[in-house]
């Protein structure tokens, strides 16, 4: 380990020299840059040792002043971002370096720093300057250092709460936590070092500052900020009493600083429940109320009535008596503390056993103050249960409050007497408000009279503020109030005391709903109406003896009017409507008679024709369940029928289309994606039939009527020559004898033409299926084709087939079938000379079909149907004897493609034939075998020239239907097997080509010549992977990528709207896949290497 150590030793002793040499030079021009780099390299000295704490112990007791000077110093911000990145450094390395820094006084320099850097306007030095005072407190603190006391003597607190209010939050985050360290470090001294550190924190406005960051998103800041707030101000309220000239400044600055609403809002968000988190909200908070409670001015104490404190106090306190938090710290002090805030907040006059709280509260305060008790679910109570605390204090405390509550109870009773004997034409009468005996609460019993008499407290002070300007949020007050108890309170004693509210408050809130112009609080005040008369009949009866029904009839009367004529501040009539069908569901009779003795059965008649559908349903839901409504309602049946009906029906009606509308939508997302699918193959199938037709142009399609025969021909573009396949048939015997066998095999053996490109196709399945088999294809006699062949051909329209018993096809019926009457599936058409993989070599590139081949490798006709082994064995028990085939033509002589294009090579075939022993039209002209063509056949354009003379002479004579006979039939027979025979072998080629396994494709013959498979331009550049294929230049890249990428992106937003993949187009679903277009494998990437150049 120590050899180790060792070069780095010196390494950095080394720097550390130089670095010590060259820093009291810094202060003029000189050496800076050396010093800059000296920094810089003893920072990689102490990231790259196995031992940094060592290493930087050594950096930081030789270098640490020095560096600290260059902070404090008026030097350049590189110079001295440098030095904070190196004291950060040194501060990492471990707790033998940072005492080190302490012991140098590093601590105060760096505060010495941060006083010059927060008077700059570059933040960003602030920022740097900080960070290393924060590593080194850090780990000071968490060591047991000593670092507190430099920190405080340095005055290190008051540029500390200037960057409080930090534009960044990591150097926030960092003043916030150094306070709180000092803060906690001072507290566990003396308590007069404590009491400083707040007073100086109080004085630089970091109350404020604070409050800011009380709801701050970031939970270590918040944190932080709570805790500096809590031991500023529980220091503070504590020593007040010794320094009363400062009470109203600090309550002004509390005020100021919103400390107390933040506080609020913080607490309801934390995990109040939580031990020392619970106490650092809360106790500041309590401690603030209790202090603008009893030594603030009466704005001040209203100020803090209006934030919450004593309802807080009665929650707070409730949630502790019945164990429904954790455990707090301190719970003897947290409890003293809140009775102590209900206690002075019922307190009437100065107390004279405690010298701070000396204000009392004002009358509509501690009414306030007794109402939340009261009407707080357990506050009473658990003030009652403290009067047994173990805890003296608490005892007290707990006494006194209960006596301040029931003193409260007793002056109420006298203001409401006080208020009768005035004569007031306002108030209402109270005369019941309380009952004498029902004036104590201590020594209530349990049962009906305890409810009373809490019914009554909480109703004078009801009463009193529904009297007031904000009528809504009392009445939504009144409203929490019946919930609570419905909640809360056992179910025997539920109707009791609602009925008691009610018959203390109904005449009231029935004013409130008759009279107000606003249609808010008139909804308030129904919501409240309609709460009572779904309390019980005996809550309905106190509302009925009111006059409710005359009442609400006269309102709903009213705010028909003001609707009528569209007035400002028009009122709904659901406001009235409501509680009124309530009411007379529960009233019977008596409400009935009421209703139509003050005229509301004209007024719910005129309703049915309001433009709002709700409150025509709410008129008829009323005249429904009244005697007299029947007859209105009957008069009205269609209408209403239709009313109830959309109303009963709209939900299933919507779900009913709802659902139609989905399918809907997807039936017609399936129809676009079998159109696109259809366009797609069309256009595939046109710009093939283009490509192919592009060598095929002059062709013709000459036909002769009846039954095909073979014919083939060849013919040179150049020169004019058209490849014709000319059809012929001739008719049966009139006694019924079935057409020869060798006929039937030609007309299954003959491909057509199409008429406008020339384009080959197939006719049957079979062929199809044999290639999937891998079969090979051979010439067939003219008496083994299967009598079965044309059931497996699509008959045209026009010529309809009829079989006899033996299922052969009837006579003079033809069996060749149009391209036009075949369905995709049984004639797709044959690439001449693109296999399938080089059909597919284009596909991602925004281009049907890639481009066509060079000229040298000629177009080859693609092969015609021919039977299988199994049809040819299967139909030779149905067919007559006929005469053995004669011998197959012998194959042409093969030439050169110099020799078949100069004139050297003769014009005529005719010796060729006449060495074969064959008639002028039998037999296929010679084959042209190109070297540059790899393997393809090319035939003499002479001979090409003489056998399309030969045919034309032929064809301009129509043949007539005759009778053969059996010297002719035998000489058509072997005619007709010659043509055949000559057709075979222009088509033995390209099908020996298909079958060959070892036959390469156009991709594979562009990758070995070095071309692009698209564009066949020299150069591909792009491989794809993992195949390695490079097969594209740049260009074709750049287009197939920016498909793909666009298809992709479709395919995502499809995906998420909920479109299956299989629904989605054609050209989104192949070009969203990456594939070689070479080998057709899935790709994972390509890249494009151009440029790049491999060196060994």
């Amino acid at each position: 380990m120590k050899t180790e150590v060792l070069p780095a030793l010196m390494l950095a002793a080394a720097l550390v020299v130089t670095l010590a040499s060259l820093s009291p030079a810094v202060s003029g021009d000189l050496h800076r840059d050396e010093v800059h780099g000296l920094m810089k390299q003893l920072r990689e000295v102490i990231a790259d040792s196995t031992r940094p704490d060592h290493i930087a112990a050594g950096v930081a007791e030789r270098s640490g002043a020095a560096v600290g000077a260059l902070l404090g110093g008026a030097f350049e911000t590189a110079l001295q971002l440098e030095a904070s990145r190196l004291l950060t450094s040194i501060g990492k390395a471990g707790t033998q370096a940072v005492g080190a820094l302490i012991r140098v006084g590093v601590i105060s320099s760096l505060v010495r720093a941060i006083k010059r850097a927060v008077d700059l306007p570059d933040e960003e030095l602030a920022s740097a300057i900080v960070m290393p005072l924060h590593q080194v407190v850090l780990v000071a603190d968490e060591n047991g250092l000593p670092w507190k006391d430099e920190l405080f003597e340095a005055d290190g607190l008051p540029p500390l709460v200037r960057l409080l209010d930090h534009q960044h939050e990591e150097v926030k985050r960092a003043a916030t936590t150094i306070i709180r360290k000092l803060q906690f470090a001072l507290c566990v001294a003396p308590r007069p070092a404590c009491v400083d550190v707040a007073y100086t924190l109080f004085e630089h406005g970091a109350l404020k500052k604070l409050s800011a960051l009380l709801l701050r998103p970031d939970v270590e800041m918040r944190h932080n900020a709570v805790v500096i707030v809590e031991h500023i101000l529980m220091p503070i309220l504590d020593d007040l009493p010794e320094r009363p000239g400062l009470q109203q400044a600090v309550i002004e600055t509390i005020i100021d600083s919103e400390v107390l609403p933040k506080l609020a809002v913080a607490a309801s968000g934390s995990h109040v429940g939580r031990g020392s988190h619970a106490a650092a909200y809360i106790l500041p908070y309590h401690r603030v109320c209790n202090l603008l409670i009893h030594r603030g001015n009466d704005t001040q104490q209203v100020y803090a009535a209006a934030h919450g404190c004593i309802e807080k106090a009665c929650v707070f306190l409730t949630a502790r008596v019945k164990q429904m938090q954790a455990p707090l710290s301190d719970w003897d002090y947290f409890d003293t503390l809140l009775v102590d805030s209900l206690g002075g907040a019922l307190r009437s006059t100065p107390s004279p056993w405690d010298t701070f709280y000396q204000n009392s509260l004002s009358g509509s305060l501690r009414q306030r103050a007794t109402a939340a008790i009261l009407t707080t679910h357990g506050c009473g109570q658990s003030i009652k249960e403290l009067v047994e605390h173990p805890t003296d204090a608490i005892s007290m405390r707990a006494k006194r409050a209960m006596e301040l509550l029931e003193a409260n109870v007793e002056s109420m009773e006298d203001d409401s007497d006080d208020s009768d004997d005035s004569g007031d034409s306002d108030g209402t009468d109270t005369d019941s408000l309380l009952d004498e005996s029902d004036v104590s609460i201590l020594d209530e019993p349990e049962g009906p009279v305890q409810f009373t008499g809490r019914a009554a407290a909480s109703i004078k002070m009801l009463t009193l503020q529904l009297r007031s300007d904000d009528k809504q949020q009392l009445l939504g007050a009144l409203v929490g109030v019946v919930e609570g108890t419905f909640r809360s309170e056992r179910a025997t004693t539920k109707q009791l005391l609602v009925a008691q509210y009610a018959d203390q408050l109904g005449e009231s809130v029935l004013r409130v709903l008759c009279e107000t112009e606003d249609d808010d609080v008139q909804r308030a005040a129904g919501e409240v109406l309609g709460l009572f008369a779904g309390s019980g009949p005996r809550v309905v009866d106190v509302f009925i003896r009111f006059g409710a029904i005359p009442s609400l009839v006269q309102a709903l009367r009213r705010s028909t009017e003001l609707s009528g004529r569209h007035a400002a501040g028009a009122l709904s009539p659901l406001n009235i409507l409501r509680p009124l069908q309530l009411l007379l569901r529960e009233a019977g009779a008596q409400s009935t008679n009421q209703l139509m003795e003050a005229g509301g059965l004209p007024l719910l008649a005129k309703l049915l024709d309001h433009s709002d559908l709700t409150v025509k349903a709410a008129a008829v839901r009323i005249l429904a369940v009244t005697p007299g409504g029947h007859r209105v309602l009957s008069t009205r049946i269609i209408g209403i029928a239709i009313i109830l009906a959309a109303l009963v029906m709209l939900p299933r009606l919507w779900r009913f289309l709802y659902v139609h509308l989905l399918r809907l939508r997807q039936h017609r997302r399936e129809q676009q994606a079998e159109r696109h699918q259809r366009d797609l193959l069309a256009d595939e199938e046109a710009e093939k039939n283009r490509d192919n037709g592009r060598g095929g142009k002059g062709r013709q399609q000459t036909t002769v009527r009846r039954r095909p025969v073979a014919q083939p021909s060849s013919g040179s573009d150049d020169q004019g020559g058209r490849l014709s396949c000319t059809t012929a048939s001739s008719s049966g015997s009139s006694s019924g004898r079935q057409t020869p066998s060798v006929l039937r095999e030609e007309s299954t053996t003959v491909a057509e033409m199409e008429s406008d490109d020339g384009q080959w196709k197939a006719v049957t399945r079979n062929r199809s299926n044999r290639t999937k088999r891998g079969g090979s294809t051979q010439a067939t006699s003219s008496h083994q084709t299967p009598t079965s062949a044309s059931s497996s051909l699509t008959t045209p329209s026009s010529s309809p087939v009829t079989t006899n018993g033996e299922g052969h096809p009837s006579e003079g019926v033809s069996s060749a079938t149009s391209s036009a009457d075949q369905t995709p599936r049984d004639t797709l058409p044959i690439s001449v000379s693109i296999p399938k993989r080089r059909r597919a070599a284009g596909r991602g590139l925004g281009l049907t079909t890639i481009a066509p081949p060079p000229p040298s490798m000629g177009a080859a006709p693609p092969t015609p149907w021919l039977p299988s082994a199994e049809d040819i064995s299967s139909s030779t028990a149905h067919r007559p004897h006929l005469p053995p085939p004669p011998p197959p033509p012998p194959s042409p002589p093969e030439v050169s493609c110099g020799a078949a294009l100069s004139d050297v090579w003769p014009s005529s075939g005719s010796s060729v034939r006449a060495q074969a022993g064959l008639s002028h039209n039998r037999g296929p002209p010679p084959l042209v075998k190109c070297g540059h063509g790899h393997g393809s056949q090319l035939q003499a354009t002479a001979e090409v020239g003489r056998f399309r003379d030969e045919q034309r002479q032929t064809s301009d004579t129509p043949q007539q239907p005759h009778r053969l006979s059996p010297s002719a039939s035998a000489s058509t027979t072997s005619t007709t097997s010659s043509s055949a025979a000559a057709l075979e072998l222009l088509t033995e080629e390209p099908r020996s080509q298909d079958s060959t396994p070892q036959q390469e494709t156009a991709a594979e013959q562009a990758i070995r010549d070095g071309t692009c498979v698209a564009c066949h331009e020299p150069g591909p550049t792009v491989v794809f992977f993992p195949c390695k294929q490079r097969c594209l230049c740049a260009a074709c890249w750049a287009i197939m990528s920016r498909n793909h990428k666009r298809a992709k992106g479709e395919r995502e937003r499809l995906r998420a709207e909920g479109v299956p993949d299989k629904a989605m187009d054609m050209a989104v679903q192949i070009d969203a896949e990456l594939k070689c277009p070479a080998c057709l494998t899935k790709a994972d990437y390509a890249t494009d290497l151009k440029g790049i150049k491999v060196t060994t």
